[in-house]
């Protein structure tokens, strides 16, 4: 009687370890999503600057493209822009990717997450 209640008390350590561990796993995933959501708010502000930034540059091309004759310094200096834009952009499509390989990422995190939760409840249901 006294093993089995060493071993049942060794069980129970065992599952609330395992609790423990699952609790803290999820904090983890909450605090990591947190972050990405901040992230991605972050560069979704950033992509919309940039689109509008690179919008307001096509605006200003297509008015100096009209005084092309008038001012060749200024044509030259719309080019510069565009292309500042597109490297923002450039930047923007790879922080992009960064952030599908971190939410592909979490979302293995998760699955794992959940199969401890799956494990530990069957453990619970053994005993």
């Amino acid at each position: 009687a006294a093993a089995r209640s060493n071993k049942v008390d060794a069980a129970k350590s065992f599952l609330k370890s395992k609790e423990v561990a699952v609790a803290r796993g999820e904090e983890e995933q909450r605090r990591r999503e947190a972050k990405h959501e901040a992230e991605d708010a972050k560069r979704e502000e950033a992509l919309g600057l940039l689109k509008s930034k690179l919008e307001a540059a096509e605006r200003f091309e297509r008015e100096l493209e009209l005084e092309a004759e008038k001012s060749r310094k200024v044509a030259k200096e719309v080019e510069a822009r565009r292309r500042e834009a597109e490297r923002d952009t450039a930047r923007a499509a790879s922080l992009n990717a960064e952030c599908t390989s971190e939410r592909a990422t979490l979302d293995e995190m998760r699955r794992q997450l959940d199969a401890d939760r799956r494990r530990l409840e069957e453990d619970r249901r053994k005993l």
